[in-house]
């Protein structure tokens, strides 16, 4: 009997903000099989994350043969040290797969680490950890497309549900911690995303004020011994707070926590909700190789079947 490997797979809605109302819009699909038909080689693929620095972030494999979807492996690879190794042979390829990385001697280059994506014109499924924001992904995506998809920019944000346990009009607040200074990202974004950026800024203003001294707020907030909440209050039932509209409020927020607990949901009976238990994830179990690697084409099934279910649940 096979090893098998329990994997969450999270979601995420893909939208389109086109800044030129006069410009058509034009879906991601079309535009991935014309970038990456003319990117045929791994190199090619490469983003470098800072022009001093060798650190890359790359799409090393894909497969575009049901024309729906793609699915694909990420990778980040640095310069070698330890790890799974890549040579400039390697992404000199048109692929590279992770079957391929114990296999070459010769190397500069290592891989931090991986994970796959399935994509359609509407949602993108994922098995990158929870720990990890999907903004980087969505820089590399746009990055990638830069070169044809003129003013248009695509944003990525978790699908979130409706909490059964606290309906919609049920909500009393809605608090945004910013206790874990790693809870939320703040790189530039476009304009709905600064709201992220402005509340950390704001919850740390208010502490700075209260405190009154500069130097003694860097050095406790150093110490992460205090935090700062934003919250938000109905002063109303939200009974007028449509599905769509909560959607747009927690994935905008959710997007950027990479601790669930930053996020609190209050409802008027005593409910008390995380960003865990709004996030839209699906576990599956997936079979491991002998080397220990997991079955990419039962992944990848996995991955359409979800796609699927995402798109019905609209």
């Amino acid at each position: 009997m096979s090893k098998k490997k329990d994997i969450t797979l999270r979601a995420f809605n893909i939208m389109v903000e086109n800044t030129n109302v006069t410009s058509p819009t034009v879906e991601i699909l079309p535009m991935l099989n014309k970038v990456l038909e003319d990117r045929n080689t791994t190199l090619a693929r490469c983003m470098r994350l800072n022009e001093q620095d060798e650190d890359r972030d790359v799409l090393s494999w894909f497969n575009l043969e049901n024309k729906t979807y793609m699915f694909g492996l990420m990778l980040r690879i640095m310069p070698n040290v330890n790890g799974a190794l890549i040579d400039n042979e390697m992404l000199n390829q048109d692929s590279i797969k992770l079957e391929d990385l114990s296999t070459k001697d010769n190397t500069l280059h290592r891989q931090k680490w991986h994970f796959y994506v399935a994509i359609n014109n509407t949602h993108l499924v994922t098995n990158l950890p929870g720990t990890l924001q999907i903004s980087f992904f969505q820089t590399y995506l746009n990055w990638l497309l830069g070169e044809i998809r003129n003013e248009q920019y695509f944003a990525i944000s978790p699908v979130v549900k409706e909490p059964k346990e606290c309906p919609l009009s049920e909500i009393k607040s809605i608090e945004f911690n910013s206790g874990n200074p790693k809870a939320i990202e703040t790189n530039p974004l476009p304009m709905k995303s600064q709201v992220v950026s402005m509340i950390k800024a704001l919850t740390g203003d208010m502490l700075k004020h209260i405190l009154d001294s500069s130097d003694e707020f860097d050095d406790i907030q150093k110490s992460e011994l205090i935090s700062a909440s934003l919250l938000l209050k109905f002063n109303r039932k939200p009974k007028s707070m449509d599905k769509a509209t909560y959607q747009k409020l927690m994935g905008a927020v959710a997007k950027h926590l990479s601790d669930d607990n930053g996020l609190i949901i209050r409802g008027k009976n005593g409910q008390k909700l995380t960003g865990k238990e709004i996030k839209e994830t699906k576990n599956v179990r997936i079979d491991l190789t002998e080397s220990g690697n997991i079955s990419e084409p039962q992944l990848q099934q996995e991955m359409e079947i979800y796609l699927k279910e995402l798109s019905t649940k609209e």
